[in-house]
């Protein structure tokens, strides 16, 4: 999300800075636009308390853009976390959506456009960015992999204690994005920054956008493990490196039980995005192994 606001932002001091084609950047206009102090620069993100953006705002935003702008040319309204409209939102927005007042620009920022009704995606104009994961730390790629490696655990009660393992791992994520982002903005009390949110989404995406980068590596491991099981070279792994390893498991498995073992892996995922508890997910994901 972070390079698709520097684009809502270089968007609209494109159509605001009276000084170049690109916009300089520079410039009092452009630098109002970058702090949110543009009066022609209306932003929208979801209220602290519901998460939500509501009618209220969207209609408060349609009756700004409709006035005539300060600098005498074009508007620009950004909306950031768009999937978070309410359905009474997201209606009132169709209108403006379809016909925009004269020089207007609008823009609606998600990073999750899967969530934002039929209705809203036919009118827009999409333009995905692609991803910009930081790279996975060490210490989190290690516990995975080292669990990997010991692969499924063979009793009930290993397999509660391994699913454990990974949920402590996953809570830890999370307190260590915490700190991470807290660090980053020093000059909030720990009571602001919690109560913003912004701050709080920054967390959340970023604890999922790890989560799923530990899923990939299990889910590689368990389609090198597939290979395994059919006999196919070494030199079609993923984990290459990994290979006596990964040998010495498929021996264990036949190919209806390791493609079992894949498919586990990716109904883990389908349900944790439901926000079911994690723990309870990758507890049920262990014992359905036993079976």
């Amino acid at each position: 999300r972070g390079r698709a606001l520097e684009l809502a932002q270089a968007l609209a001091q494109l159509v605001l800075c009276p000084h170049a084609d690109p916009p300089c950047g520079e410039c009092p206009a452009c630098r109002r636009v970058r702090e949110r102090t543009h009066p022609d620069v209306a932003w929208i993100e979801p209220q602290r308390k519901s998460r939500e953006i509501d009618v209220e705002q969207i209609r408060a935003l349609t009756q700004q853009i409709a006035l005539t702008s300060y600098g005498g040319g074009w508007k620009a309204a950004i909306v950031l976390f768009a999937d978070c409209l309410n359905e009474n939102a997201a209606n009132a927005l169709l209108k403006t959506l379809e016909e925009p007042p004269p020089q207007t620009l609008l823009i609606l920022v998600t990073d999750a456009p899967q969530f934002l009704p039929t209705t809203i995606r036919s009118r827009c104009q999409y333009l995905a960015l692609p991803p910009e994961d930081p790279p996975l730390r060490e210490d989190w790629r290690a516990a995975v992999m080292d669990g990997l490696r010991r692969g499924r655990a063979p009793q009930p009660l290993e397999a509660l204690i391994a699913a454990a393992g990974m949920a402590a791992l996953l809570k830890d994520v999370k307190t260590a994005l915490e700190k991470e982002f807290a660090e980053s903005e020093p000059s909030k009390t720990e009571d602001a920054r919690r109560e913003h949110e912004v701050w709080e989404a920054r967390v959340r995406a970023r604890s999922l956008e790890v989560r799923e980068q530990l899923f990939e590596l299990m889910l590689w491991w368990h389609r090198d493990l597939l290979l395994a099981v059919l006999g196919l070279p070494d030199a079609l792994l993923h984990f290459r490196d990994d290979a006596p390893v990964l040998r010495q498991q498929a021996a264990q498995l036949d190919y209806p039980r390791a493609l079992q073992h894949l498919a586990g892996v990716e109904a883990m995922r389908r349900r944790l995005e439901l926000n079911v508890p994690e723990l309870a997910v990758l507890e049920a994901d262990q014992l359905a192994a036993l079976s």
